[in-house]
């Protein structure tokens, strides 16, 4: 990733905390900073593989059109053990 250095005036307090928080994480100021701004500037705009399946979680829970999912992996069981194949092939 590309950087581009920046200066920035913070209160003591604030600095202090920062420079305590990277000792215990053993990580620079800068990296807990990127985080932050990363955590409060860009959430929601680029969603992270969890946040995705968050958000579509559920979502046929409504349809009446399909079958209930028990009723679905029930029969692909029932067809892979009837027919002596296995569900997923050993690779």
């Amino acid at each position: 990733m590309a950087m581009k250095r920046s200066q920035i005036y913070l209160p003591v307090e604030q600095w202090r905390l920062l420079s305590m928080l990277s000792h215990q994480a053993h990580e620079s100021i800068s990296e807990l900073i990127r985080r932050a701004l990363e955590r409060v500037y860009q959430r929601g705009k680029q969603p992270g593989f969890g946040q995705a399946l968050g958000r579509i979680a559920g979502l046929w829970k409504d349809r009446r059109d399909l079958p209930p999912t028990s009723a679905y992996v029930r029969e692909l069981r029932r067809d892979s053990r009837l027919s002596g194949r296995r569900a997923r092939p050993n690779a």
